[in-house]
């Protein structure tokens, strides 16, 4: 079931018209994660995924500090090494608000 649930979402997300298509900002954290396997592969897979359903992907280290122009900001950091600030918490909070707005 797991698996048809995930080819589904998969063939949505490939079969969305490029009108939706966005510029996607995926904040990795590779400078600071003792993991650097698991997030080179976790960023490539969702590049790509990304890629595949029409998006063009930005890869970053860190929080740049302008959020404008993107549609969607994916932050996966897991390492305690870099939590969220509350200037981050701040900037995605805006973010968000503003595309709530924009919709």
């Amino acid at each position: 079931m797991k698996k048809l649930l995930l080819a589904t979402a998969a063939f949505a997300l490939m079969t969305i018209p490029e009108a939706f298509a966005g510029d996607i900002l995926i904040v990795n954290g590779l400078g600071s994660t003792s993991e650097v396997g698991t997030t080179n592969s976790f960023t490539t897979q969702l590049g790509n995924f990304q890629v595949a359903a029409g998006n063009t992907i930005t890869v970053v280290d860190n929080v740049p500090g302008s959020l404008a122009g993107y549609s969607q900001v994916w932050d996966i950091r897991f390492s305690n090494s870099s939590p969220l600030t509350s200037g981050v918490l701040s900037q995605y909070l805006s973010f968000m608000q503003a595309v709530a707005a924009s919709s």
